[in-house]
């Protein structure tokens, strides 16, 4: 293996001093939060350009929107120096790194190189840690898959070229799954839809419960709330329907729900994959708040999928209560979607 840690100081000494001299100075003009999120896209770019590009680590490095990932470079090892270096191993039950197991000897584990730490995000920046995660445990295997933090200082960092490993873009992944769970929504729904005429909008199983148009407005207009809401931080639910219960036709549903999908999915494909976790306080009159006072952002958004498909199911009990069985359908030969 070739010892990197040379261009990994250099990486470590350019990112913390554009934070410490440079990001750091617009907390006056805005929100600090914010001005962290920008730094870490840039420095996610610094370290595609400073590790990764000259590696020729090519296949990690090929996505405009490269972010720093949450799981470990497969190639890229940290080997703490000398006898009884200090580690501190994460809990996986929380986000404290006490683990009894203190310390590590030079050969006694494999660490690979997940990102820098620093438990002040919004203050000086050093890169104190490397966060690491433990592959092999020689003394501790009960230890191995934990996360780590190892002192940036007196350790080194080793890249092994022989490995071969494509890195997937965790941005694009996570906005691909999202978006793979309102497909599978809408393939539902579709199938439904394509069992409805205009003459069955106005039907429902008894007086009082929503009409099959009801149920696709229910569909409709939760997603519009739901995406104005987390675009915009307030919760408006005294809007204009999505469309006329009383007059659209099947054609005008499909095109509401096909415009909301649209914007949908222009939103998740601005978020990076920082952005889809980042947590978001759930308003009190969110009833799919799951009972907890904030959530990721990528939770918020499969709800909204989640909740086309509860509706979905009863569209298709109405169906069945009509002599429609549904598992007398054909179902396609290839029910395989990926997201766009």
């Amino acid at each position: 293996m070739e010892d990197i840690t040379y261009q990994l100081e250099h990486y470590r000494e350019t990112a913390r001093h554009l934070w410490n001299t440079g990001y750091r100075a617009l907390y006056t003009s805005f929100d600090e939060w914010d001005v962290y999120d920008e730094y870490e896209a840039v420095i996610a770019q610094l370290f595609r350009v400073f590790i990764l590009q000259p590696l020729g680590r090519s296949d990690c490095v090929e996505q405009p929107d490269f972010e720093m990932p949450t799981e470990p470079f497969p190639f890229l090892f940290v080997e703490p120096a000398g006898v009884g270096s200090d580690i501190f191993i994460n809990r996986r039950d929380s986000g404290s790194w006490d683990n009894k197991v203190k310390y590590i000897n030079e050969g006694e584990a494999e660490l690979r190189l997940i990102d820098y730490l620093d438990f002040d995000k919004l203050g000086t920046r050093d890169f104190e840690y490397y966060r690491v995660r433990i592959t092999r445990f020689d003394n501790h295997p009960d230890l191995v898959g934990r996360n780590a933090l190892v002192r940036v200082r007196g350790a080194k960092v080793l890249h092994n070229p022989a490995i071969e490993y494509v890195l997937p873009s965790p941005g694009k992944s996570a906005r691909e799954c999202v978006k793979a769970k309102f497909e599978c929504a809408r393939r539902d729904l579709e199938e439904a839809l394509s069992r409805i005429e205009d003459a069955d909008l106005g039907w429902s199983p008894r007086e009082g419960m929503r009409t099959i148009a009801g149920q696709l407005l229910e569909i409709a207009n939760k997603e519009r709330e739901t995406l104005d809401w987390i675009k915009t931080g307030v919760w408006r639910d005294d809007e204009p329907d999505a469309f006329d219960i009383h007059t659209a036709t099947l054609a005008d549903i499909r095109a509401a729900l096909s415009a909301l999908r649209v914007e949908t999915y222009q939103y998740i494909d601005t978020l990076t994959y920082i952005q889809l976790e980042q947590r978001i306080p759930n308003p009190n009159r969110w009833r799919e708040g799951l009972r907890v006072t904030d959530c990721p952002l990528s939770e918020v958004l499969r709800n909204i999928a989640t909740h086309e498909s509860y509706h979905t199911g009863q569209l298709f009990t109405y169906l069945w209560i009509r002599g429609d069985n549904p598992y007398n359908w054909q179902q396609p030969e290839d029910a395989t979607l990926s997201a766009n």
